[in-house]
């Protein structure tokens, strides 16, 4: 009797495990796309102090029972001869200082996207004083930065998940 509940009760704890349903959206007038699990509420333009368009985009999804965010910052650079990771990893320690950040699993390396092979990729986990953890990607090519986070109060485990949208970003150009 007992095999036959749990073969009745698994496969339904497993269907009931839902996963985001991800979609393509523009980010402002940058040329570049995501795909998120929600449509965004905040797809906003603005400059920085060195003249460089920043656009942001965010997106919240509670589709796993727990609330996460997702969300994006892209920097169009003015001054696109200065592109370099060390300059990329400037901006990750100006973001962690944001967002009081109070460890790191520290920066990895060499990851490369698929469709844009010009882009190179940096990937990290943060946790905020506050307990928010973060999972961080950032790529970078001649022209743009583009910084990519999962948070919410754990971290998203569902791999593909995270899959999807670190690998969802569409630059200018890009299919």
């Amino acid at each position: 009797m007992r095999l036959l509940i749990l073969l009745v009760i698994l496969p339904t704890l497993a269907w009931s495990q839902t996963s985001p349903r991800f979609a393509k959206y523009p980010i402002g007038d940058s040329g570049f796309s995501i795909y998120l699990p929600t449509i965004p509420h905040n797809n906003t333009a603005s400059w920085s102090p060195d003249s460089s368009r920043v656009y942001t985009i965010e997106s919240s999804d509670i589709s796993t029972g727990t609330p996460f965010g997702f969300s994006a910052i892209v920097i169009n650079l003015k001054d696109k001869s200065g592109m370099s990771e060390e300059l990329v990893l400037s901006y990750l320690e100006y973001l962690k200082q944001s967002y009081k950040v109070i460890s790191s699993a520290g920066v990895g390396k060499g990851h490369e996207l698929s469709t844009h092979s010009s882009a190179k990729g940096l990937v990290d986990f943060w946790k905020s004083e506050d307990g928010t953890e973060w999972q961080v990607v950032s790529w970078y090519d001649a022209e743009s930065i583009v910084v990519q986070f999962v948070y919410g109060e754990k971290k998203l485990e569902n791999e593909s998940v995270w899959q999807v949208f670190k690998n969802g970003i569409r630059f200018p150009g890009d299919k």
